[in-house]
């Protein structure tokens, strides 16, 4: 059951940071930026997204498996 929740959580974060690089580029599109630039700028935001949610996991994960933590 473990895998299928990591899994179901995988496609659902990946889901997420699609629909936010496909808004901003659909955008940037509108606004009259050229394909390969509006491409590269609108998974910008995505990527920011999910680098401070990677940098952001392990403090609860610090929290609940250090010594004295919840078990």
């Amino acid at each position: 059951m473990a895998d299928q929740v990591q899994t179901l959580s995988g496609e659902a974060v990946r889901r997420v940071l699609t629909t936010l690089a496909a808004s901003r580029t659909d955008a940037l599109l509108d606004g009259g930026s050229a394909l390969v630039p509006a491409t590269g700028d609108g998974y910008r935001p995505a990527f920011a997204v999910a680098t401070g949610s990677t940098a952001a996991a392990p403090a609860p994960a610090t929290a609940v498996l250090r010594p004295g933590g919840r078990t």
